[in-house]
């Protein structure tokens, strides 16, 4: 009867106990990884290193697609290693393609004209687009690996074209559900064309805040 008895109680505790915790969603919004800042919330992004400083406002026009502005200060041409200063301003867009539980995929695009002064200034227009794949690995952490391809243009002084191929990847950790710290790693070569051809060494390494107003 007592052998009886304790098997019961085992089986009833096995019934009792709370199943294994299903891995947790992430908090819904990103401004480095695959995925967007969510349908009607507002984010803003800021980030330092090399090449230079950057801020970048984003607005959720629905759950797969953010419009915002960037405004940046550079010190090296575009991740080269020509110590130049120069500013761009751009139009951001970023739309989600995938966005599961753990793992997101989305394309930016953000165009926008650029200026260098290097003794005579140069002007061009920038068209950066670049593929993310986020994945949430942890409740208050994403990482990321990304492919880039920051196209530029330079009109003045005379004309030239760089195509950058990036590959590199990140880490978005939330400090709090609005708040979050992040960190890029881009690097390449930047095949430039301006009367003749050659490759330069290409780095973008930022950290960086992000906030959900």
């Amino acid at each position: 009867c007592s052998a009886g008895s304790a098997r019961s109680s085992t089986l009833e505790r096995s019934a009792a106990a709370p199943a294994a915790p299903a891995p947790e969603a992430s908090t819904g919004w990103s401004t480095t990884t695959g995925a967007t800042v969510g349908e009607g919330n507002s984010a803003i992004l800021a980030e330092v290193g090399f090449p230079g400083l950057s801020g970048t406002f984003l607005h959720g026009v629905n759950e797969n697609l953010d419009l915002g502005a960037r405004f940046t200060f550079n010190y090296g041409i575009e991740g080269m290693f020509s110590i130049v200063p120069g500013l761009k301003l751009q139009g951001v867009m970023r739309l989600n393609l995938i966005k599961q539980d753990l793992i997101s995929l989305g394309l930016e695009f953000a165009p926008g004209p650029l200026l260098y002064f290097a003794g005579s200034v140069a002007f061009g227009l920038a068209l950066p687009v670049g593929l993310t794949l986020g994945i949430h690995v942890h409740p208050s952490v994403n990482v990321h690996a990304a492919f880039d391809l920051p196209l530029w243009f330079a009109f003045t002084p005379t004309v030239s074209f760089g195509l950058p191929i990036l590959f590199g990847g990140g880490v978005e950790y939330f400090i709090q559900p609005n708040l979050a710290l992040t960190f890029r790693l881009r690097m390449g070569p930047t095949i430039n064309i301006s009367g003749f051809t050659y490759a330069a060494y290409t780095l973008n390494a930022l950290v960086g805040v992000g906030f959900k107003l």
